[in-house]
C-alpha cells in the first residue's frame, strides 16, 4: 500500500494565494469536476527559499506520518503540472537561482525531497517517483526536445534511484504521451537509465495496448485509472475473458464511490 503525496502549487482549485517556481500564470482553466470552479487559475506567487524548504519538510512530515499509518511506501507526486513538475517544465521555472535553468536545478526541489525522506524512513520503506509531460490544464504538452529531454531528466532520476518509476499519461493515451519518433518511449527509456520497475499509465484497460506495453517491454507494470472505479475486479475480469464495464461519470459520485469501494472489498474477501 503506497500513499502518493502531491503539492498542486499553482494548480490548486481552491486556494487563493498559491506559491510556485515563479509568477508565472497557469494555463487552461479550474476544472468543475474538481469541485474548483470555472475560473482561471489564481496567480500564483514566486517561491522564496524558506518557501522551498517548508514544502520538502511537508513531504517529508507526510512520509513520516504514512509510515507510522502503516505504509509501506510513499510515491512523490512530479507530474501532471503540480508544483514538483512546475519546477522540472521550463515555461514555469524562470528562477535564476540553484532551483532553475538546467535541468539538474529544475529536478534538485525533487531530489532534494526523495534524499531527506529517505534519511529519515527505514531502508525497506519504498519512496517512488511520478514523471510526466503533459499536464491536467495542458493535457496535450510535450517536450520540444522529445527523447534528449527525457535522457537529460532521467538522468537525475537515476542519480536518487527512486524504488520505481510511475510515468503518467495525462491525456489518457500512452502512445500519444510517452513515444518518441525513434520507436523509444518515455517508460522505456526509464527502465533502461533508472534500472528501477516502471509503471506505465494511460489507456491501459486496454488489452491490445497493455499488451504492446508489457511485450515490448516498455514498462513492468501497469496503472489503471478510471477502468478500476468502473471494475474494482479488471484483472480478474481479463483473466476470464469477461467483457468491463465503461467508465462513466457518475461512478466518482459519493453514493457510487461507497457502492464501488463495497464491491472492491466483496472481491477481496472472496479472493
Amino acid at each position: 500500500m503506497i500513499a502518493q503525496l502531491m503539492h498542486a502549487g499553482a494548480l490548486s482549485q481552491h486556494l487563493t494565494h498559491t506559491w510556485a517556481p515563479s509568477a508565472v500564470q497557469p494555463l487552461g482553466r479550474r476544472m468543475p469536476e474538481y469541485g474548483g470552479g470555472d475560473g482561471s487559475f489564481n496567480f500564483p506567487h514566486a517561491m522564496t527559499l524558506e518557501n522551498i524548504i517548508t514544502v520538502k519538510q511537508g513531504f517529508v512530515r507526510s512520509a513520516q506520518q504514512a509510515l507510522a499509518a502503516g505504509f509501506n511506501g510513499v510515491e512523490i507526486h512530479a507530474a501532471n503540472g503540480y508544483l514538483p513538475d512546475q519546477f522540472i517544465t521550463a515555461y514555469t521555472n524562470l528562477r535564476q537561482d540553484d532551483y532553475g535553468g538546467g535541468i539538474t536545478n529544475r529536478f534538485r526541489l525533487i531530489a532534494e525531497i526523495i534524499s531527506e525522506i529517505r534519511a529519515v524512513v527505514p531502508a525497506e520503506f519504498i519512496i517512488g517517483l511520478r514523471l510526466s509531460e503533459g499536464k491536467v490544464n495542458d493535457l496535450r504538452y510535450r517536450w520540444t526536445e522529445g527523447a534528449l529531454t527525457a535522457n537529460a531528466l532521467l538522468q537525475e532520476v537515476a542519480k536518487v534511484k527512486p524504488d520505481y518509476v510511475h510515468i503518467a499519461a495525462e491525456s489518457g493515451n500512452w502512445e500519444r504521451d510517452c513515444m518518441y519518433a525513434d520507436g523509444s518511449s518515455f517508460t522505456s527509456l526509464a527502465k533502461q537509465i533508472v534500472q528501477v520497475p516502471v509503471i506505465a499509465n494511460g489507456g491501459l484497460h486496454e488489452p491490445a495496448r497493455a499488451n504492446k506495453v508489457l511485450e515490448e517491454e516498455h514498462a513492468d507494470l501497469l496503472a489503471l485509472g478510471k477502468a478500476a472505479l468502473a471494475n474494482p475486479d479488471w484483472p480478474l475480469r481479463i483473466q476470464r475473458g469477461e467483457n468491463t464495464i465503461a467508465f462513466h461519470a457518475d461512478m466518482i459520485k459519493p453514493s457510487a464511490s461507497i457502492m464501488h469501494t463495497q464491491q472492491l472489498l466483496q472481491v477481496l474477501f472472496d479472493q
